[in-house]
């Protein structure tokens, strides 16, 4: 088949506008939170040092 310069000018259209359909589409569900980045040991030790307190001073 020969090709006509419509033929590839349509082509290149098309392929710019492929990539427009997934977004019309429902949108999809909110992504989930991040995780928390990991805590050094440091900070996990300082959060649990903060927790023992808060819990002392709620018994007491």
């Amino acid at each position: 088949p020969s090709y006509s310069p419509l033929v590839r000018s349509s082509r290149t259209i098309l392929s710019r506008i492929a990539p427009l359909h997934p977004n019309r589409r429902t949108p999809p569900p909110p992504l989930p939170k991040p995780l928390p980045s990991k805590k050094s040991k440091k900070q996990i030790g300082m959060e649990d040092h903060t927790e023992e307190e808060l819990s002392e001073t709620v018994e007491g």
